[in-house]
């Protein structure tokens, strides 16, 4: 059945559609330009999905606005009204393909629209087809003609920057195997003082590494000689751990960059095209203004050439902006320099000041997600169940569950990776173990009986060792009332009493990475049916009694605690507790339950040894997890994750292949293989640095 439209609302339609979606049009450009930089360090779900949707908006607007004028002027009547309005209508259609091209600073949202930049290309050429045939039925009545073949030769160019540098992205594999840049050494200016390493200083390393070893992020192998390179850049430049993040942090902003944006097409074209087509584009869209202002603008409607003027102005307006983004982006300011000194020394300084305001702006965070704060938080099963219907559950958890914690750039945490992953860089490659929590090597860091440790993690699968260990420090953290004082959303402070905040936040991140970002352990665990497991219990111990109100964190933790408090006699476990868990193991009883075996395993830490001592072990079993998971994680986890604001597991990853403790160098053959370092025995009680 037709739906009534009134008339006022057709003619609304008509008058003003065209007008309507070229301004629209003109706008999702500006959003895409201003926030695309954000992605570089934002995880903000909202803003993400507002870049989401102004990209495909973007994407799909050229196209329905050239539909739209193609059926207004084939329709259009002789008289001389509808003649200027049709030549105005064609002067539009090419800034359309301005808009095709996009802007600077977004050329993919996702790697998989790299791919597609063949299909992009045929759609950029059915376009152009479209609009030729309508220039062409106009060319003898139209006075806007000089114009508007200046803007289509500006569009033109976007469009094959764009595919280009799309193009570019995808090659990176290809470049690598043709190449022999991975086994030449690095060009450095030699060594620079570790207290005066400038930003800029820092991204010239990163660019090295980034030239020399771009394949990592393609998965690719690389041979020990160019292990041997990577290894004297780091260790000849690069003194401490912080400056170390800062290099890799840098490398990953030129990876999304290259992937992301158009400083692949400016980099890696030659030189003289970059100017050729750069200078002919502004020369363009420049010629096109003035004609327009300066022409007899008689027979035009008011209102068409304000949209005009406002066409040209944003365009010109937002390429300039676009420009001095690209100029000041670190990326192409280091390239410049490398080719042309006098270049470089011109936009040292000014390069300078906006990177330290940019980093200013976007601290490194890390994500947070804790099973206890989960379970008290939890929604109702029917918003559940529907949330699960539209496939919506995962998004709408991670807003919920997850928050974020800023990391300080001068952090213990960093300087601790950077000493525990250097070690490795003389070992050979060994195979990923399938289980990532052996029971030996965890007992190794409590001195216990052995049939004590043995009854509390066996049987027990590697997704429960993990989920019992992370319930085991937020056990410890609460019950350290010290700690919990000390406990804010802004970590300041970086000293030794700071262990016990950064063993919750290794917990709290390591447990969001195996539950949120799946994708990036190459040997998956199912998690999930675990997690709901323990939902369950503690939504069930939480429900007892009085306690169906329970909201408060460190009281959640005080009747896990509780479970298992009076089995413990010093720091052995009573032998009433050896018997609930020998029924356990043959399923006889909860009282083997991960809640139960967490409580148990806590009030042995916590009885039997003094804060700093629990600590020092608890932060060397999450240290040696991440390092796992970066170790083990997937290349392409690393690439997803460029334009989604990055993973702090990012860091870490590249930061151990640069010091050859990854899985991208290859082994020569009849290498032994050796245990990876954090498998083999650690002392008890290891030494801290005082200093960095």
């Amino acid at each position: 059945m037709e739906v009534p439209i009134s008339d006022r609302v057709k003619n609304a339609w008509y008058e003003w559609n065209i007008q309507v979606f070229l301004l629209l049009s003109l706008f999702l450009q500006a959003i895409s330009l201003f926030l695309a930089p954000f992605r570089k360090r934002s995880r903000n779900k909202w803003l993400m999905l507002l870049i989401w949707l102004s990209y495909l908006a973007a994407e799909w607007a050229p196209g329905f606005v050239i539909g739209l004028i193609t059926n207004t002027v084939t329709a259009a009547t002789t008289s001389s009204d509808v003649k200027y309005h049709n030549n105005i209508l064609i002067f539009w259609t090419p800034f359309l393909f301005l808009h095709v091209g996009g802007v600077d600073t977004l050329t993919a949202f996702a790697l998989e629209d790299n791919e597609l930049w063949i299909r992009y290309v045929f759609a950029f050429i059915f376009q152009i087809i479209a609009s030729a045939y309508l220039f062409y039925l106009s060319l003898s009545k139209n006075n806007l003609w000089p114009p508007t073949l200046l803007i289509f030769l500006a569009g033109t160019i976007k469009c094959i920057e764009r595919a280009r540098s799309q193009y570019l992205a995808t090659s990176i594999k290809d470049d690598v195997n043709h190449s022999s840049f991975t086994d030449k050494p690095p060009v450095c200016d030699g060594p620079v003082d570790a207290t005066k390493l400038m930003n800029l200083d820092v991204v010239q390393y990163a660019y090295h590494l980034f030239e020399m070893y771009k394949g990592l992020i393609v998965d690719h192998k690389f041979t020990p000689d160019a292990f041997e390179a990577s290894r004297k850049l780091v260790r000849d430049n690069i003194k401490k751990g912080n400056d170390a993040f800062r290099v890799v942090e840098a490398e990953m902003y030129i990876m999304y960059e290259v992937f992301h944006t158009k400083a692949s097409f400016l980099v890696y074209s030659k030189k003289k095209y970059v100017a050729i087509s750069r200078s002919a584009y502004w020369v363009s869209i420049v010629a096109t203004l003035g004609f327009f202002a300066f022409m007899d603008k008689g027979g035009f409607r008011s209102v068409d050439i304000a949209v005009t003027y406002a066409l040209l102005f944003g365009t010109i307006i937002l390429d300039a902006v676009a420009l001095l983004i690209m100029i000041f982006s670190s990326y192409l300011v280091v390239a410049s320099m490398l080719q042309s000194p006098t270049l470089g020394v011109l936009v040292r300084r000014p390069s300078e000041l906006v990177m330290q305001i940019w980093s200013r702006c976007f601290p490194q965070t890390l994500s947070q997600y804790n099973l206890i704060s989960h379970c008290l938080q939890q929604r109702s099963r029917v918003c559940q169940k529907v949330l699960n219907f539209v496939g919506l559950a995962s998004f709408f958890d991670e807003l919920t569950y997850v928050s974020q914690v800023p990391i300080p750039q001068a952090t213990r945490l960093r300087h601790k990776i950077f000493k525990r992953a250097t070690p490795f860089s003389s070992l050979p490659q060994s195979q990923p173990d399938t289980h990532f929590f052996p029971t030996d090597h965890w007992a190794r860091h409590f001195p216990y009986p052995t049939k004590s440790i043995h009854k509390l993690f066996h049987p027990t699968s590697d997704e429960e060792f993990l989920i019992i260990f992370h319930i085991v420090t937020e056990l410890c953290f609460h019950f350290d009332e010290d700690s919990s004082k000390e406990t804010s959303n802004s970590i300041t402070h970086d000293t030794v009493k700071d262990f016990p905040i950064w063993c919750k936040r290794l917990s709290d991140y390591v447990l969001y990475l195996v539950v949120f970002k799946p994708s990036c352990q190459q040997t998956a665990l199912e998690y999930q049916s675990t997690i709901e497991k323990t939902l369950a219990e503690a939504a069930e111990l939480f429900a007892r009694g009085n306690k169906k109100t329970l909201t408060d964190q460190k009281k959640a933790c005080e009747e896990i605690l509780g479970l298992a408090k009076n089995n413990i006699i010093s720091d052995h476990m009573t032998e009433d507790s050896e018997l609930l868990l020998d029924e356990s193991e043959k399923g006889n009883t909860s009282k083997g339950s991960i809640l139960y075996r967490a409580s148990l395993l806590a009030n042995l830490l916590i009885s039997s040894q003094d804060g700093n001592t629990r600590w020092d072990r608890l932060f060397n079993v999450w240290m040696e997890r991440l390092l796992e998971m970066a170790k083990w994680s997937s290349p392409n986890f690393h690439a997803q994750n460029l334009g989604q604001g990055g993973e702090f597991l990012s860091l870490v990853w590249l930061l151990m292949d640069h010091l050859g403790s990854g899985t991208q160098y290859q082994v020569k053959e009849g290498s032994s293989l050796l245990e990876p370092v954090w498998l083999q025995p650690f002392p008890f009680l290891p030494q801290y640095d005082t200093e960095e």
